[in-house]
This record gives structure tokens, C-alpha cells and sequence, in this order.
């Protein structure tokens, strides 16, 4: 997933707030480009959701056995 083109672009339109939302059929979100100016991808919601997830599991793991195993020690 790290990897992926597509996460990459939403996470980089999402950190640089160069992001928008389509709503009109199926709801998108739509990242854009450092400038703003073209779109890097776009996204359906259940994809962004799973990234979301996957994501967030990540985290949870890296927390898990980095910071948890040292704080029972």
C-alpha cells in the first residue's frame, strides 16, 4: 500500500489540502496536485475508505510493537 500511486496522491492532496469532493453520482475524492492545478487522482469513497483502514491498521501495529513493547518492559 505504501507504495501504491494512488495512495501516495491522496495523501499528498490531503496533506496539502488540495483536495475536493464529488457528490453528483458516486461520491469521489478528488486529489489534486501540489500546485492545484490538474488532478493526481480519483478516488470512490470505499477506496479512500480503505485506505483509510489499512492505513490506520498500520499504525496500530507500528504502535503496537514499538511503543507498547517498551512501555511493559
Amino acid at each position: 500500500i505504501l507504495d501504491n500511486r494512488d495512495f501516495k496522491m491522496l495523501r499528498h492532496g490531503l496533506a496539502h489540502w488540495n483536495f475536493d469532493w464529488n457528490v453528483s453520482n458516486n461520491i469521489h475524492l478528488i486529489a489534486y496536485d501540489k500546485d492545484g492545478d490538474s488532478i493526481s487522482t480519483k478516488l470512490l469513497l470505499s477506496e479512500v475508505d480503505a485506505f483509510h483502514i489499512i492505513a490506520f491498521a498500520l499504525v496500530e501495529i507500528l504502535n503496537e510493537v514499538f511503543f507498547q513493547q517498551e512501555h511493559s518492559k
